[in-house]
């Protein structure tokens, strides 16, 4: 029970070492990109590496991922120490807005750690392709990942998501097909706050009346984390009310 725990505390952390960059970097946004900063932090980490690595400098390390957070926590450190007031009156400002996004990101992540400790098989579609990758990822030493198919080769699919996951992995030292579900977990989590955040970036100067902003903003992740695909919720109907299953109905409409 540990191991979901460690998982999001190492991603909180990250999302606060990058949040000074990003309250630089994203000006205009009401919550100057806090809803962004975990993305980004993790992102950071991924692209770093990732260079190193394909160019043949330095292998994905845990003393080198660290070096790396070290290297963004300095940067903020900088970047605070520089914006210190503003930072402050922010903070001050805005701090239930932080928390509740703070709080919306571990529900989300809750929600859907609870349906992979239920549900934390990875044998179907192409979920055995996804922890081939993951697993790659996470041995590769130096040149990118190796193709699970093809020794020698890299992978010529798109793999950044899995890198990324992958060094956390490597950060946290939680076994891979653990970090698998709990990484499927993070993603709606991450979806869930960051579309949340800006739709709310979005709103705050348009006259929304007697709805407030952040209603709309919530329901906008909602959709995107819960409503992109409705096909297990269909299957459900299909299973539990036979009158919901258009083969049924054909065949009361034949007899």
């Amino acid at each position: 029970m540990l191991q979901p725990l460690t998982w999001v505390l190492m991603i909180q952390v990250i999302g606060i070492a990058a949040f000074p960059m990003t309250f630089s970097a994203f000006k205009p946004l009401s919550d100057r990109g806090y809803s962004f900063s975990k993305p980004i932090g993790l992102v950071v980490i991924g692209i770093i590496s990732w260079i190193f690595s394909v160019s043949g400098l330095l292998n994905p390390s845990k003393l080198f991922l660290f070096i790396i957070i070290l290297f963004m926590v300095s940067i903020s450190i900088v970047s605070t120490l520089k914006h210190w007031m503003e930072i402050k009156h922010f903070v001050k400002e805005t701090w239930k807005h932080i928390v509740f996004l703070d709080l919306l990101f571990l529900s989300i992540y809750a929600i859907f750690v609870a349906f992979k400790y239920w549900d934390p098989s990875i044998n179907h579609t192409e979920q055995p392709m996804d922890f081939a990758f993951l697993n790659a990822s996470i041995l590769s030493d130096g040149g990118g990942p190796e193709d699970p198919w093809m020794k020698g080769a890299v992978i010529s699919y798109y793999y950044f998501g899995y890198w990324i996951f992958g060094m956390l992995t490597v950060i946290s030292g939680i076994l891979p097909e653990i970090t698998y579900n709990l990484s499927m977990a993070t993603i709606p989590a991450l979806t869930m706050i960051t579309i949340t955040g800006f739709v709310v970036s979005l709103m705050r100067n348009e006259p929304i009346p007697k709805v407030p902003s952040v209603i709309f903003a919530v329901t906008s992740g909602i959709a995107a984390v819960f409503l992109s695909n409705l096909h297990g919720f269909i299957e459900f109907l299909r299973g539990k009310y036979p009158l919901y299953n258009k083969e049924y109905i054909q065949t009361l409409i034949n007899e």
